[in-house]
């Protein structure tokens, strides 16, 4: 399978924002739950399938890529606001993603530690991978221990395709 920014980069900003929308209210929202996790992107009216990642995740990969979250928010960001009520939480955010201006709302459910929903709608300026705009929802949920075959970070993408995403974010 060929690996291509397309393939890679929706499981990866959907992590990034799965892992990072607390930063700025990490009181108001429960720890993700120590463990792998199985991330579910569906979106764009149905022109691609469904695609399935996981992601291994640890309090300390947790607190890391928060941490992280916030100096690119500060640095990539001219505009982030999170809106929470209980379990549910409205961002909107305006950032600079691979030198493209990328408007982002995201309305947020959880369901304790162990899942969240997530609609997605983005605008590109200049379009991003040849689209100006996407829309897409992302189902996470807790499916147990990450196991000796993952490390905290890791991230197996669809096609079986493994990679740090701590090692890519640490770097920055």
């Amino acid at each position: 399978m060929k690996i291509t920014p397309a393939l890679i980069a929706p499981p990866l900003l959907a992590a990034a924002t799965l892992l990072a929308v607390d930063v700025g209210c990490a009181a108001d929202f429960p720890r993700r739950k120590p463990g792998l996790w199985e991330l579910t992107i569906a979106g764009d009216g149905g022109r691609r399938p469904p695609r399935t990642s996981r992601f291994c995740l640890d309090a300390a990969t947790d607190a890391l890529l928060m941490r992280n979250a916030v100096g690119a928010d500060q640095k990539d960001c001219s505009k982030q606001s999170v809106d929470v009520h209980g379990a549910q939480a409205a961002v909107h955010s305006v950032c600079t993603i691979m030198g493209h201006q990328a408007t982002t709302d995201v309305a947020i459910a959880y369901q304790g530690d162990t899942a969240v929903h997530m609609e997605i709608h983005s605008l590109y300026s200049p379009p991003m991978f040849g689209r100006s705009e996407s829309s897409s929802q992302l189902d996470a949920h807790w499916i147990g221990d990450c196991g000796a075959e993952m490390a905290p970070g890791d991230m197996l993408l669809p096609g079986g395709v493994k990679m740090n995403i701590l090692k890519m974010t640490v770097g920055r």
